[in-house]
């Protein structure tokens, strides 16, 4: 689970939904769910290395995505 102000959840939410749906999905899938605490990220990977990617990946979007809905 991962806590996201309330402002700005509906927005990475929204921001992650599609890439989570249309990612080619050899090595991972993603499932990205809206909760009343936040967002659900639930991982499933082949392997470390593509988990570790994964995480990485969709850590980094939401970081990026904060920083950029806290500034405006």
């Amino acid at each position: 689970m991962i806590e996201v102000p309330d402002k700005v959840l509906e927005v990475i939410y929204n921001a992650l939904k599609p890439e989570s749906e249309s990612a080619l999905r050899l090595w991972s899938k993603v499932d990205v769910k809206e909760t009343e605490d936040g967002l659900l990220l639930e991982f499933d990977a082949r392997d470390t290395s593509s988990l570790r990617a994964a995480l990485n990946s969709y850590l980094r979007w939401i970081s990026m995505l904060t920083d950029i809905l806290n500034r405006l």
